[in-house]
């Protein structure tokens, strides 16, 4: 059976997201490992969890990258000791009152601008349907978790980043319709430094 570990891929990438906006890690250097929170953190492992959690261990303790840890196996193992563990600074939600649910599109269009990519909960009950173009639907059953890479108002969709491999959708990327399938639920970014207030208006 599949490794159930969207959560920490989804969370990590918004990390790793962050670091290299920051400078402190290069996409050929493999980025941050997922492998890290199925050996050594008590978050689900393979059963399935929330990113929220592993973002909090990131800021808290710090996550390894996959250069030093090692690559991800998709089952738990034994804890690697030792390596260098680099901390997330913080996280926000995208909603205004940082409460959980599902935030506007507006919204995560704001946080994305400033933060990058944001990571984000969905019903993917039927996402193995998906081949290419907009998916659309309706859905509340929250039982998976992505990266938000980026938009298109013409298609009046999200181009999420999805963790099944590139012969999935559209070479490993898709795109689902504003407010489909609950998309937007628990969307949060991720932060390495202070980020400096938005500058006055011109």
């Amino acid at each position: 059976l599949a490794c159930g570990s969207c959560y920490i891929f989804s969370a990590i990438d918004a990390a790793e997201m962050a670091f290299m906006k920051a400078g402190a890690i290069t996409v050929t250097g493999g980025g941050l490992s997922e492998q890290y929170y199925l050996d050594c953190k008590s978050v689900g492992g393979c059963d399935g969890g929330w990113p929220a959690e592993v973002i909090e261990i990131a800021i808290s303790s710090g996550t390894p990258t996959t250069a030093d840890y090692g690559p991800y196996k998709g089952s738990p193992g034994t804890c690697k000791q030792g390596t260098k563990l680099l901390k997330v600074a913080t996280y926000g939600y995208c909603t205004p009152s940082q409460q959980s649910g599902i935030a506007t599109v507006q919204d995560i269009k704001n946080c994305m601008v400033r933060y990058g990519p944001i990571s984000t909960c969905v019903d993917a009950t039927y996402f193995s349907n998906y081949e290419s173009g907009v998916f659309s639907g309706t859905g509340t059953q929250i039982n998976h978790a992505v990266i938000l890479c980026g938009w298109d108002d013409t298609k009046g969709a999200w181009k999420p980043r999805n963790q099944w491999g590139t012969g999935w959708g559209e070479k490993g990327y898709m795109w689902i319709k504003y407010g489909a399938y609950s998309v937007g639920t628990e969307s949060f970014w991720g932060a390495v430094e202070s980020q400096p207030p938005p500058p006055p208006p011109a």
